[in-house]
């Protein structure tokens, strides 16, 4: 419970809060979140070491999402619950959600924080994370 009042608290704090490449994306929320839960600081890793999609692709090379998942001691769930992390592949790398109450969130290039449905990924290939 306490995981999902941290989750539901922390993306209420990203609604108004623009994207920035490197600084406010779909990664970085991620390990934000994880910082916040856990009292870490997992974020440096790739906090503005990328300032747009091109660089943000470069990154993804150099960073397997998966191995950095495990290293922070995640591991793969079957059924999504609060607060786990999805990662959606796509061919440069991975879209990273959140999830709360049954919705997937995510950043947005134009429009910030978004939600969506879990049954809107019902046909696209991802990964679910969890922490316990």
């Amino acid at each position: 419970m306490e995981k999902t009042r941290i989750t539901a608290q922390f993306l209420a704090s990203k609604r108004h809060t623009p994207f920035v490449w490197g600084e406010n994306d779909c990664h970085t929320i991620v390990l934000e979140l994880n910082d916040s839960l856990y009292n870490e600081n997992s974020l440096d890793a790739i906090y503005k070491k990328y300032k747009d999609v091109k660089g943000c692709y470069r990154l993804a090379k150099t960073l397997d999402a998966q191995q950095y998942m495990e290293s922070l001691g995640y591991t793969q769930g079957q059924r999504i619950i609060d607060a786990d992390i999805v990662l959606v592949k796509h061919k440069h790398g991975y879209f990273s959600h959140i999830a709360l109450a049954g919705n997937l969130y995510s950043m947005n290039p134009e429009k910030g924080l978004v939600g969506a449905s879990v049954k809107a990924f019902k046909d696209i290939e991802y990964t679910i994370w969890r922490r316990t």
